[in-house]
């Protein structure tokens, strides 16, 4: 695989399938939180909505997959894509600043997943498709 590559993390609460992709090859990694909590509607919320207390410990996982990508592309069914944003904003601001999109998916398949990011980077003059040929 070329060392430019983009990603493409598509999360919920249980996981995060993080797909490290080139111009023909991809590598996956799930993430998982280390402990499922309860959703109760009781949780303490900010005043956007979102929960006031973040696993940080699962966002700080999936961040150390972003530190070398040229791109990253956010998807999920829920909000908690907005929340592992605004983890990276304050956290990891540079990394945070390599996010290119974010959009609401529900569960595909994987093969369907790096389809939309290689669509998705290659429209945007993905790096490596340049630097492939």
């Amino acid at each position: 695989m070329s060392k430019y590559f983009d990603t493409l993390i598509w999360l919920d609460r249980h996981e995060a399938r993080i797909f490290q992709v080139t111009a023909d090859a991809a590598s996956k990694f799930v993430v998982r939180p280390d402990g499922q909590k309860p959703h109760s509607h009781l949780e303490v919320r900010t005043p956007n909505g979102l929960p006031a207390n973040p696993d940080k410990s699962f966002f700080e996982r999936i961040a150390a997959h972003m530190q070398v990508t040229h791109g990253t592309f956010l998807a999920g069914p829920g909000n908690i894509k907005f929340e592992l944003k605004d983890y990276l904003d304050l956290h990891h601001p540079i990394v945070a600043a390599r996010i290119r999109r974010i959009e609401t998916l529900e569960n595909i398949t994987d093969d369907a997943l790096v389809a939309e990011a290689r669509g998705f980077f290659q429209t945007r003059g993905h790096r490596d498709m340049a630097e492939a040929s």
